[in-house]
C-alpha cells in the first residue's frame, strides 16, 4: 500500500521504514516544522524535571539546562530518556505514557517543584496530575509545531493521481490542518476518497465530519496504528 505520512521528521522517517519494512510505501509530507520557542528556564531550584517528548530536549541549547542537571528527570518513552540522558541528566527508566509517568511520581512528596519542558501544542494531562498530587508545576514551552503554509507537493500529486490507499493521522491537529489545506487546493474529493487510519476517536474526529472513510486504532499508538491498516 501508499501511505500519507504527514508527521515531520525524524518520526515520518522511522514510520516509513516500518511500513518498508512490511512491504508498503510511505508518502511522506510533513504539515508542520518544529521550531524551538526561545524559552528561559525560570532562575529557581528544581526538584524533578519531566519532558514527555525528546523534542523537549532536543530543541534546547545544552547550556539552557545546566541550571538543571541536578534534578532528576522522568519522561514518557525511551526516545526521551535517551535524549535526557545525553543532555547529561540523572534519569529514570521510560513510562510508558503519561499515566504511567504520574503513577511513577505517585510516592514523591508532596509540594515538590516540578519543572516540566513541553510543546505548545499538548494536552492538559500531565500538569492537571502533577497539581492534583499537590506539586508546584512550572511549564516552560520550549518548542512548537509551526503549521506549513500549503499542501506539501508529495501529498499534493497523491491526491491529485489518486496514488494513496490509506493515510495515517497521528492527532486531531493534523487532520485538521490535512483538511484546512487539501481544502485550499481544492483537492477535498480526493482526501475524502483516502482511508485514515487514525491513532484515536479524538484525532479521527474532523475526518469523520468531512466523510472520510476512517479507522481507529485499539490503542493509541504506533502499534494500535499498524495493526489498523491491515483493515484498510
Amino acid at each position: 500500500m501508499r501511505v500519507l505520512v504527514t508527521r515531520p521528521p525524524p518520526e515520518a522517517n522511522q514510520t516509513a521504514a516500518r511500513l518498508a519494512a512490511l512491504g508498503h510505501a510511505a508518502i511522506i509530507a510533513p504539515l508542520t516544522t518544529i521550531e524551538p520557542t526561545g524559552a528561559i528556564i525560570p532562575a529557581r531550584a528544581f526538584e524533578l524535571v519531566v519532558a514527555t517528548s525528546a523534542r523537549a530536549l532536543e530543541m534546547m541549547d545544552a547550556s539552557a539546562l545546566a541550571p538543571v542537571l541536578n534534578a532528576p528527570f522522568h519522561g514518557v518513552g525511551a526516545r526521551t530518556i535517551d535524549a535526557a540522558r545525553a543532555r547529561g541528566f540523572r534519569v529514570a527508566a521510560p513510562a510508558p505514557d503519561v499515566a504511567g509517568l504520574l503513577a511513577m511520581l505517585a510516592r514523591t512528596p508532596r509540594g515538590a517543584r516540578v519543572l516540566y519542558l513541553a510543546g505548545e501544542d499538548r494536552k492538559p494531562a500531565l500538569e492537571t496530575g502533577l497539581a492534583a498530587a499537590g506539586h508546584d508545576v512550572q511549564t516552560v514551552v520550549v518548542y512548537r509545531a509551526a503549521a506549513v503554509a500549503r499542501l506539501p507537493e508529495a501529498a499534493r500529486l497523491a491526491l491529485e493521481t489518486n496514488a494513496l490507499d490509506a493515510a495515517f493521522c497521528f492527532s486531531r491537529r493534523s487532520a485538521e490542518l490535512l483538511i484546512e489545506l487539501a481544502d485550499a487546493a481544492g483537492l477535498i474529493a480526493g482526501l475524502k476518497q483516502v482511508p485514515q487510519v487514525c491513532i484515536s476517536a479524538e484525532a479521527a474526529a474532523p475526518l469523520v465530519a468531512l466523510g472520510a472513510r476512517t479507522l481507529v486504532a485499539t490503542t493509541p499508538d504506533s502499534s494500535g496504528l499498524f495493526d489498523a491498516l491491515e483493515f484498510v
